[in-house]
């Protein structure tokens, strides 16, 4: 391909006019990221536990709602209870914008991905959170099984590290059926 016809078509100087951005709601943050989110992009935010990713979220969200943007929340760790107490916290009033329209949070989903395209086609968002994606994954039901059978000779040899593996795999379903169980009590009528 000829670079220069290419160079004419696309003029790579002046990029950023492209990208559109949407603030966070915190300036040190947007300055630090060339004034905000790139607008119809999807951003992933990676961190351990209790480093702020839901804060981050609803702050997102909330500059959203400030500019009369429609926003949507689902998480998939608190109920919508859990979520207010946390943004009450930071004096942050959700209620304002879940009366006015603009703000519709499902805390616990338990959505199929079918739901949540229905929920985001009829709302219109301009602003999505999906707060915490690895736990939406491990919640949805699973659609089929593959069993393999061992050969009857087939010795069942185990280690120390499969053990463990075996441990945390239980501690991850007893959680998730907890978290089942939680939401069926806290569904509304």
């Amino acid at each position: 391909m000829d670079k220069l016809r290419f160079k004419a078509k696309f003029d790579t100087t002046r990029m950023e006019t492209f990208i559109k951005r949407i603030s966070t709601g915190i300036p040190g943050l947007d300055s630090m990221i060339d004034g905000g989110i790139p607008k119809r992009f999807l951003t992933t935010l990676t961190c351990p536990p209790g480093t702020g990713k839901t804060t981050l979220g609803m702050q997102f969200l909330l500059e959203g709602t400030e500019h009369h943007e429609k926003c949507l929340l689902f998480s998939y760790e608190e109920d919508i209870k859990q979520l207010v107490k946390h943004c009450t916290r930071f004096g942050w009033d959700l209620g304002k914008y879940l009366n006015d329209g603009y703000l519709k949070i499902f805390g616990l989903t338990r959505l199929t991905s079918e739901e949540i395209t229905d929920i985001i086609e009829a709302f219109k968002p301009e602003r999505i959170v999906f707060d915490s994606v690895s736990l939406r994954r491990h919640t949805q039901p699973q659609t089929h099984t593959i069993m393999e059978k061992r050969p009857e000779n087939h010795q069942n040899k185990r280690n120390h590290n499969d053990h463990s593996n075996r441990k945390k795999t239980r501690t991850r379903k007893e959680r998730i059926r907890r978290l089942r169980l939680h939401k069926r009590r806290n569904d509304l009528p």
